[in-house]
């Protein structure tokens, strides 16, 4: 498994913590974290420039921006010509409301008598 993919999931898995967290927060939260050739991290918040911009502007060899909204999480890395994108959602509530009353269909158990046997 690349560095980046390893890196991607621990900040995802942090994310999703943390959305847990603040779950009522109605407004998209963005961050981007970059990462320099010497292990330095610089995190900005909601900017609107593309990752790879963002990450050749500040030198860095891995950039990480995670999205956070109240329907998931999204956690996107880049690294040179390395990509990957991990992606978490949150189930529709309305859904979730009409799904919490029904309930599935039970199999049913029916004995049917053998047939008579045939004669020649």
């Amino acid at each position: 498994m690349s560095a980046l993919l390893k890196n991607a999931e621990s900040i995802f898995e942090a994310a999703q913590s943390a959305a847990e967290w603040t779950a009522s927060t109605d407004h998209a939260t963005n961050w981007s974290i970059l990462v320099s050739h010497d292990g330095a991290i610089h995190m900005v918040a909601d900017s609107d420039w593309s990752l790879e911009a963002l990450r050749m502007q500040n030198t860095a060899t891995s950039a990480y921006r995670i999205h956070r909204t109240h329907r998931g999480v999204t956690v996107e890395a880049r690294s040179g010509s390395q990509k990957c994108v991990l992606e978490s959602a949150v189930p529709d509530p309305f859904l979730l409301r009409r799904l919490a009353g029904f309930k599935p269909a039970q199999p049913r158990a029916e004995t049917w008598p053998l047939l008579p046997a045939v004669s020649d």
